[in-house]
């Protein structure tokens, strides 16, 4: 029955001012009267709710791993794999305005690129894991950069051939 209280209190009082702490972990995306974005904080960051937007946007080093994702190697091999990227916006007017939830879009790419770099090799090439992380890392830098996505390292934290193929080939 008085669900509309806070409501009509924010609506109310969305002509003051406000003030927020940005800690030195985290960095302010603000639009100000349908303007473009700008970047602040750390720090004591004045806004006015009534005509402006903000996003608060954290910008330490973040670990992403994926789902099992099957892939097909270039001879025809099956593999469960599974990746980690460990990444950080470094451009974050960029990565904020170019995709709004740029963090599913790396979890996404990470996808794309663990297909990727399995499907160009062969089974011979999982016995080096090093090499492929290398490939792999390699691959996600090149997709994320222009994103404004700076990545830190990459590794496949799963590699496993797919039973049926052990068992056609171990099997004759």
């Amino acid at each position: 029955m008085l669900e509309w209280i806070p409501a009509f209190f924010e609506k109310a009082t969305a002509f003051v001012p406000r003030m927020i702490k940005i800690p030195p972990t985290h960095r302010l995306v603000k639009w100000s009267q349908c303007e473009e974005a700008t970047l602040h904080g750390p720090g004591l960051v004045w806004y006015w709710p009534l005509v402006t937007e903000i996003l608060e946007v954290d910008v330490r080093w973040v670990s992403t791993i994926t789902y099992v994702q099957s892939v097909t190697m270039q001879d025809g091999t099956g593999v469960s794999a599974r990746g980690k990227l460990v990444w950080a916006p470094t451009d974050v007017l960029h990565a904020v305005t170019e995709n709004a939830d740029y963090e599913d879009r790396v979890s996404e790419t990470l996808l794309s690129c663990v297909v990727e770099t399995l499907s160009t090799c062969e089974k011979d090439s999982l016995r080096h894991v090093v090499a492929m992380n290398f490939a792999l890392t390699v691959t996600c830098r090149e997709a994320l950069e222009p994103l404004g996505i700076d990545v830190q390292s990459a590794c496949f934290t799963e590699l496993v051939t797919s039973p049926a193929f052990r068992l056609i080939n171990d099997g004759s």
